[in-house]
């Protein structure tokens, strides 16, 4: 999976705006900063399973708060291998 910092995509734009109304009047002018939004993940740490359990919904549950899809490798269905020893 290729992955690419987007942490200093930002855009300046300079604006100015004047309202047009007979019963207000103003106007305003400056920069307005945006920058990308840092996604954070949560990833409750499922219960164990044993092998050869395939993994579920329970395992692979993991959100956002961004939109957007997780792929999981191995995905839903499929079994880990097994281990040697066990994990800690």
């Amino acid at each position: 999976m290729r992955q690419r910092d987007c942490s200093d995509q930002r855009r300046q734009l300079r604006r100015r705006g004047t309202i047009s109304n007979a019963n207000y009047q103003g106007s305003a002018s400056g920069t307005l900063v945006i920058a990308k939004a840092v996604p954070v993940i949560t990833w409750p740490a499922p219960a164990a399973i044993t092998y050869p359990r395939a993994l579920s919904a329970t395992q692979l549950n993991a959100t956002a708060s961004v939109p957007g899809v997780f792929t999981y490798v191995p995905a839903q269905g499929q079994s880990l291998a097994r281990a040697r020893r066990p994990c800690t």
